[in-house]
């Protein structure tokens, strides 16, 4: 079995990455053959007009973390549909777009208040989680997009010359870093964004070697669980469902965005695409403890993917159950943030 290390002595945090692992599930994920989704389902994003697309797209990422109230779930079956966490998100704002077609501008984001956020991202008792954090990131991405770029995500897009990172600083990923939103040192909602912007057509990468993973809490779990990243110092304390702190965290998120860097170089599949991948299928395995349960996931995903016994043994695989996997590794307590 062959193993990298990473050590970070002074905090007694010592990660592997295992190889073997990531070997295994490159193959399975090019055997998948998965078509890419697009961004464009009516009832999450707005018409192909590239300003407000791209706009909408912008602020709606800044506020794409950690949706649910607790102790409730933010999700409702809404015209009949079942919609959940981010899902619900995008639904309801698209809902509110649609009778406000430039709501989500800077001209119309600069004054939002709590009780706007609130109003817009609630259906029957359900309201997202902390209106007035999400309406203070937006008022902060308004007012720099105003004061930086004439309230228009394609002026930032367009003086980057097509870069993610430039010797100059004015790369896409490190121009964003002026938004509070955006100010996660690993990037999880940049990266989102320009997967989005991408997939539309709206911005192509010059240097698509810095492209990587959106990493977030569900590739940390799909990560620990399968084997991929084995943090023997940590196990016990998110098997006891303890919270870890930001440097434990921050230890982990980078080895899940290598370790996803690996099996992206192993399955020849873009890190924007693999993620569609893992994260939709890694959000529906942390849901369930028994592999029997695995028949019944579904996911917008489905009907993109050729070989149906290979997604078999995908789930399999994400789910911890192949016998190489830490079934206790899920549901991380993490501290609070808004980077992800």
């Amino acid at each position: 079995m062959v193993r990298i290390n990473r050590v970070n002595r002074v905090n007694k945090v010592n990660i592997e990455i295992n190889e073997d692992r990531v070997k295994r599930l490159g193959k399975i994920i090019q055997k998948l053959g998965y078509k890419a989704i697009s961004f464009d389902s009516p009832d999450l994003f707005p018409e192909d007009d590239e300003f407000i697309y791209s706009n909408y797209v912008f602020f709606l990422v800044a506020i794409d973390h950690r949706t649910h109230p607790e102790p409730k779930r933010f999700e409702a079956f809404v015209g009949g549909k079942f919609y959940h966490g981010s899902d619900l998100m995008y639904f309801l704002a698209r809902r509110a777009q649609e009778n406000e077609p430039d709501l989500f501008t800077a001209k119309k984001m600069i004054k939002i208040t709590e009780k706007d956020v609130a109003r817009i991202f609630s259906v029957g008792d359900v309201t997202i989680k902390d209106p007035a954090e999400r309406a203070l990131l937006l008022r902060d991405c308004a007012k720099r997009l105003i004061d930086s770029y004439e309230g228009d995500l394609r002026n930032l897009l367009k003086s980057s010359e097509g870069y993610l990172l430039r010797s100059d600083k004015i790369g896409v990923l490190q121009q964003l870093r002026k938004f509070q939103a955006y100010k996660d040192p690993l990037t999880k909602k940049s990266y989102l964004l320009v997967k989005i912007l991408r997939r539309q057509g709206y911005f192509e990468p010059a240097d698509i070697e810095n492209l990587s993973f959106p990493v977030d809490n569900i590739l940390m779990e799909v990560a620990l669980r399968t084997g991929l990243v084995e943090a023997y110092a940590l196990q016990g304390k998110i098997a006891r469902k303890e919270q870890l702190n930001e440097k434990e965290v921050e230890y982990l998120r980078n080895a899940t965005r290598e370790v996803f860097e690996m099996v992206s170089r192993a399955s020849n599949i873009p890190p924007d695409v693999l993620d569609d991948l893992i994260w939709t299928f890694g959000r529906e395995v942390n849901k369930i403890v028994n592999e029997g349960d695995l028949k019944n996931i579904r996911t917008p995903l489905d009907g993109n993917i050729e070989h149906k016994r290979a997604l078999e043994d995908f789930l399999v695989f994400i789910g911890g159950f192949d016998g190489c996997g830490f079934l206790s590794l899920r549901k991380l307590k993490l501290p609070k943030t808004w980077y992800f």
